[in-house]
């Protein structure tokens, strides 16, 4: 990956020579895949950038709506910072992207925390930069950049599986809240579902709140006063066709250009133009989405849902063996495992795939189970933004993916334990104590797993 990249961006600098106009766009598009953590489409919430008394970098606007071009200087000063006090600040963003290349090149994930990523897993996730290290080549300091009119905290940097840099960017603070789920959940056996309530590609928050346009799942008459609780059959649940909006607040950052779409209330179609969708990646092309797992970050013996938009990856001999054994860690033994409860069907035979289906095979999988993979926008996992449990003497943290400062995690600039829907923020993971339940970060970085038709705030991310 590293020699494609280099050998990319030595033919990306001879194309720049006769495309200077747009040195900053397409600099961008090399530079990073960014991972954006966004409100949805609700009332905003004042906060600022961090919390107060934390110390961090804040970078400008890096975008400019009018040219329809990236500022040079604020893109500049975030190469610089990204590249780290390891290398001399370069005075063009080509030199400092080169001097990002370098850094990856010889870079692993190092996530350490009460539980650490196992040392064989280290060594898969390799050319690869988790928030921490980059906070420590850039005075100790989280970098905040606003781009797209919002802004984003910087946590990883890795590179496409085409070879190419990317970072990626969690938006600062939440800018509204909403319900995972459109007022409903799953009763906790699900292997005769293909619908499911936790299922993040089906769900309410991917497809209205983050702008996906996809079809979610509903039960008649569910409401914010009328739960549908603990559904069991299929037949009770119904499809809903949705569409993206360019009302929507991150409208820039999942409409493609050219597209034609409506507004919230399914009128007024026009041709959609301003996005940013050109410059971003989708974890489709991004490794360590493809098969990263609670199980290796966590350091336990199981994974969650939705993390990964592949088989998960499973550290070698700790899982047993035979073809299910990348399937094999989910709840626990008493309770299940993965592939019963996102399999598409019952696994009669326990070798990891549904009756009928086959290794690789893509239906192996429930309905729009993996469809998030083409997102540009999209809830992070608790496997990528790890978490820190403050309350009492027992404190236990989990660096994940990122390994992202406590201040990162911490939702409204919270300062303690004291847990409320509206102090926590989503995150794409399924709970660990069933289909009702979806993974959050509350207001001080702690987890928690709350009903999916509860409502919390809402933080996405992309790869810029």
């Amino acid at each position: 990956l590293h020699k494609k990249g280099a050998a990319r961006i030595r033919a990306f600098s001879a194309f720049l020579l006769k495309k200077q106009a747009k040195i900053g766009s397409l600099l961008l598009i090399f530079i990073c895949s960014v991972v954006l953590a966004f409100g949805g489409i609700f009332p905003a919430k004042t906060a600022g950038a961090m919390q107060s008394g934390v110390s961090y970098s804040q970078i400008n606007e890096i975008w400019n709506d009018t040219s329809g071009k990236f500022n040079t200087d604020t893109l500049l000063q975030l190469f610089n910072q990204l590249a780290g006090s390891d290398y001399t600040a370069a005075t063009d963003p080509m030199s400092a992207l080169e001097n990002i290349t370098k850094r990856l090149d010889v870079s692993k994930n190092n996530s350490t925390q009460t539980q650490s990523i196992h040392s064989t897993a280290a060594s898969h996730y390799s050319k690869q930069v988790t928030s921490k290290s980059i906070a420590s080549k850039n005075g100790n300091k989280d970098i905040v950049v606003t781009f797209g009119g919002k802004q984003w905290t910087v946590t990883y940097l890795s590179y496409t599986m085409d070879g190419d840099p990317i970072a990626t960017l969690w938006l600062a603070n939440p800018e509204g809240t909403s319900r995972w789920s459109d007022y409903w959940y799953t009763k906790y056996t699900t292997t005769n579902m293909t619908k499911q309530s936790n299922l993040y590609g089906q769900s309410y928050i991917r497809s209205e709140t983050l702008n996906a346009g996809s079809r979610y799942t509903t039960v008649a008459g569910a409401s914010a006063s009328n739960i549908k609780a603990d559904i069991t059959s299929d037949s009770s649940v119904t499809w809903v066709n949705n569409e993206q909006s360019y009302e929507n607040t991150f409208a820039k950052f999942t409409i493609e250009n050219g597209a034609t779409v409506k507004n919230n209330a399914g009128a007024n179609e026009k041709i959609f133009t301003g996005s940013l969708t050109e410059f971003l990646e989708t974890p489709r092309n991004v490794a360590w989405q493809k098969d990263q797992s609670w199980h290796t970050f966590g350091n336990v013996d199981y994974s969650l849902g939705n993390e990964s938009w592949d088989d998960p990856y499973v550290v070698p001999g700790v899982a047993g063996s035979g073809a299910g054994e990348a399937w094999f860690h989910y709840y626990n033994s008493t309770n299940g495992d993965f592939r019963r409860a996102y399999g598409r069907t019952t696994d009669s035979d326990g070798d990891g795939y549904g009756d009928g289906q086959t290794p690789n095979n893509s239906g192996k999988y429930k309905i729009q189970y993996t469809d998030w993979a083409d997102d540009y926008l999209w809830l992070p996992s608790l496997s990528e933004t790890g978490y820190r449990n403050n309350a009492g003497t027992n404190l236990s943290s989990v660096g994940g993916v990122w390994d992202p400062s406590q201040a990162q995690r911490k939702c409204f600039g919270g300062t303690n334990d004291s847990f409320s829907s509206t102090d926590s923020s989503w995150l794409r993971s399924g709970g660990g104590s069933g289909a009702s339940n979806a993974d959050t970060l509350s207001a001080s970085g702690h987890l928690d797993w709350p009903l999916v038709s509860s409502v919390a705030a809402v933080r996405p991310a992309l790869h810029l």
